[in-house]
């Protein structure tokens, strides 16, 4: 994902005050005259543009409960294969391992180009370890063990609980709790910034299947599995921007859920924008306002002849999310806190640019990124 600088289009259709917002940015085609503040510089945080080249680690579950999975060509194959396209073309092929997992961490045989690792899978080269049964939390636990600042892990798995006994949905609780206690232990002993994307894939499965009454029976049908992707913040932000998994680059691919708990509110730069598609008049705060950004706005008044709209727009850097731009531009995926505000859309912001050449003016524009 390229850097987004993108504007906010926010309508206040019942003024019920004067309200203050928050969003910066800078723009110098706004010409808005801005008071400085004494002691506040509002710089955009400084990036480095170093190339992040992570070790990948893959972790395939390879219990009974996966075998139906492999039975034939399947999109669960197709995944590991378009997977495994996409990991070689953004990141260095011998910087990615393939593992199978179960109680213990085996590595795989690749042999040739790792592209094709998903045509080997068979039942007898899926057959390694202990596969009879899988204890998920377990598996979370050894993945998480191997997981560290400058790595990615890639667990592969259908993501079901093995819980002996009849009561299978009295202790799914517990289950979930050990999996919370998993990561939170991470974070306590490594102090790791993780985050979590989680994808779900649908493939044709023929197999073996057991139910919560762990009652065994033969199915041939679509079923879902999971990608469980883990790293640190920086390097999770980097696969995130480049490796897209969704419309069609996966197969079987159904959704895409991110989990972090880093707030990324202290790091996007924002600024109202005095001029860009408003409804009605304000100006800017003083006390909110600097060289750099308008961040409050005072004296709003609505405009009677546009039936009483207040709105105005905000410009801000959203570069720093973990997640895609289709995601960023979903205006569904933001809440307004306070007032009787609601985001109207969002757009990258265009520039302008005049260009004086033999006498002509010509106007182009390009992305401000």
């Amino acid at each position: 994902m390229r850097n987004l600088l993108l504007i906010l289009y926010i309508c206040l259709f019942i003024l019920t005050g004067c309200e203050r917002n928050h969003r910066k940015q800078e723009l110098a085609e706004e010409g808005t005259e801005i008071v400085p503040l004494h002691s506040q510089t509002d710089e955009r945080p400084a990036k480095e543009n170093r190339r992040v080249n992570p070790n990948i680690n893959i972790y395939i579950e390879n219990s009974g409960s996966m075998n139906g999975y492999i039975n034939g060509y399947t999109d669960f194959k197709g995944a590991i294969r378009d997977l495994l396209v996409l990991l070689k073309y953004h990141y260095d092929s011998q910087n990615i391992k393939i593992f199978f997992i179960n109680s213990a961490i085996y590595p795989t045989k690749t042999e040739g180009d790792i592209v094709n690792f998903a045509k080997q899978l068979n039942a007898s080269t899926f057959r390694v370890g202990n596969t009879s049964s899988s204890n998920l939390n377990g598996v979370f636990k050894q993945v998480l063990g191997e997981t560290n600042k400058n790595n990615i892990s890639i667990l592969i798995s259908d993501c079901i609980y093995s819980i002996s006994g009849k009561e299978t949905e009295n202790y799914l609780d517990d289950a979930k709790s050990l999996t919370k206690d998993a990561f939170l232990s991470k974070y306590k002993n490594t102090h790791l910034e993780l985050v979590t994307t989680l994808v779900k894939l649908n493939s044709f499965f023929d197999g073996r299947y057991y139910d919560k009454f762990d009652k065994g029976f033969h199915i041939k049908q679509s079923r879902p599995y999971y990608l469980c992707v883990i790293g640190d913040n920086e390097v999770m932000s980097d696969f995130n921007s480049k490796v897209e998994l969704e419309n069609g680059k996966i197969a079987g691919f159904e959704n895409k859920y991110i989990l972090t708990s880093k707030d990324y509110s202290q790091q996007s730069f924002y600024t109202v924008l005095t001029q860009t598609k408003k409804t009605g008049r304000f100006k800017p705060d003083r006390a909110f306002t600097t060289l750099k950004a308008v961040k409050g706005i005072e004296d709003a008044k609505v405009n009677g002849r546009e039936n009483g709209a207040f709105s105005f727009s905000v410009a801000i850097d959203l570069s720093y999310i973990p997640v895609q731009e289709d995601y960023i531009r979903n205006p569904d995926n933001y809440q307004v806190k306070e007032g009787n505000f609601k985001i109207t859309a969002i757009e990258p912001i265009i520039k302008t640019i005049s260009i004086l050449l033999t006498g002509a003016v010509f106007k182009t524009q390009m992305p401000l990124m």
